[in-house]
């Protein structure tokens, strides 16, 4: 991240998250300090115009406190230190799960309230049909009954005719009735099937970008940065991130991956960058 060849191997690296951008969520650019002259190639001009284009946002830790690079006024956010980077996002992940749980339980909800709603509607119209057939078939049987009292030496040949009319009518009644009935059942086993596709395609996709986001919280982990040599040094319970937070006298509490150590501030010398 320094050096003449530092300005062309970032945007190498740049161009080839480019090409395969759809797998990617965000670009992190960090570095662990250095002096000042080493921040040159974050002021090129071809580097930061890469940052400007690039389709996905890139978060800055160039690791100074006090100096800003032109890559950190155009990167999507920029940020102090890596450690900083990795608290943000942590934090953003933290959001984002708060978010996708409540967002899975409506969607979950919403889907078995309209299948419910559409088994109502079926049963429902299913009840309604049955009761007009009844309603029909009764006023037949009044008809028949009529008219045979009006002529009963042609009661025989009437009733047979009607027997006849009202036996059609029910097939044809019977058969209307049992074709709705299974055209709604069929819709309503497709609206039910394609329900439950949308839902698990959305899981899934929910569930492979926390996996993205889990795996980039593994990479920076703080655990993993202090096995590579690295400590964080606390003073009355704050992480100290300046020289110019502590004074002399100061008991300070230096924490490697495998253990802590005290010391006491002796002396404090600023750095200038010339």
């Amino acid at each position: 991240m320094q050096g003449g060849e530092a300005e062309q191997s970032i945007i190498e690296a740049l161009e080839k998250i480019f090409a395969a951008a759809g797998s990617f969520d965000m670009v992190v650019i960090i570095r662990g300090g250095g002096s000042q002259a080493d921040l040159n190639c974050f002021n090129s001009y071809w580097l930061c115009y890469h940052i400007t284009q690039f389709p996905l946002p890139i978060l800055t830790g160039i690791g100074h406190e006090r100096d800003e690079t032109i890559a950190d006024l155009v990167a999507h956010t920029s940020l102090k230190t890596p450690t900083a980077v990795a608290e943000f996002i942590i934090t953003a992940v933290g959001e984002f799960d708060g978010y996708l749980d409540p967002l899975n339980s409506q969607l979950v909800e919403i889907a078995s309230s309209q299948i419910e709603e559409w088994k109502d509607e079926a049963n429902n119209l299913s009840r309604n049909i049955i009761s007009l057939l009844k309603q029909r078939l009764s006023k037949e049987d009044q008809k028949i009954q009529t008219l045979a009292l009006l002529n009963r030496n042609s009661l025989k040949g009437y009733l047979y005719k009607n027997q006849q009319r009202l036996i059609t009518a029910q097939d044809r009644v019977k058969y209307v009735v049992q074709h709705y009935i299974q055209n709604n059942k069929v819709q309503l086993a497709i609206t039910q099937k394609n329900v439950a596709l949308q839902l698990k395609i959305f899981l899934k996709e929910e569930k492979n970008k926390l996996e993205k986001f889990e795996g980039t919280n593994h990479l920076l982990d703080p655990a993993r940065v202090l096995k590579r040599g690295y400590t964080l040094t606390y003073s009355r319970g704050m992480l100290i991130k300046s020289a110019l937070q502590l004074k002399p006298g100061d008991t300070i509490e230096s924490k490697w991956f495998d253990g802590t150590a005290l010391s006491a501030v002796e002396e404090i010398k600023k750095q200038t960058n010339d």
